[in-house]
């Protein structure tokens, strides 16, 4: 993904208001700063839910924050323990 496409996809993304939205798989893993295989893992490990429409596979953007919340979590019982 070139510079240009990356910063029209933050603006496109931050624009809609992510809150409550549901990204594609390519959106969540630009949210998160990782790639696409590694956003395919996390969603068939079960690490990150999503929900499926049809055909199409959506990760609401609240389970993102989760995600989030959890590493955060564990690295901070890590570091007390």
């Amino acid at each position: 993904m070139t510079r240009k496409e990356t910063i029209t996809m933050e603006a496109q993304v931050a624009e809609r208001n992510p809150q409550g939205l549901l990204l594609t798989i390519e959106e969540a893993a630009h949210v998160l700063h990782i790639g696409r295989t590694k956003m395919c893992e996390l969603l068939a490990t079960g690490q990150v839910e999503s929900v499926q429409i049809g055909r199409l596979r959506r990760v609401p953007f609240e389970c993102l924050q989760a995600y989030v919340t959890g590493l955060l979590d564990a690295d901070h019982t890590r570091h007390a323990a």
